[in-house]
């Protein structure tokens, strides 16, 4: 016996798939700047500063980030 021989279904009649529809579409650069704007914000509203995290940034990657500007 294979595996999913003994799966009986019952029903079928009543099963109707959802079609789903959206009614925007994002691009991959509206994803990313949603996200960076949401980042930005939360870290906004715990009062951490852009600035800091700007050099943390840079430290970790070693970015060619000018923040002096």
């Amino acid at each position: 016996m294979a595996m999913g021989d003994n799966l009986v279904v019952k029903d079928t009649k009543n099963f109707v798939p959802i079609q789903a529809k959206s009614t925007q579409t994002y691009t991959r650069d509206n994803l990313i700047k949603d996200f960076f704007l949401n980042f930005l914000e939360n870290e906004k509203s715990k009062e951490t500063s852009i600035i800091e995290l700007l050099e943390n940034l840079h430290n970790i990657d070693d970015f060619k980030i000018d923040i002096k500007t």
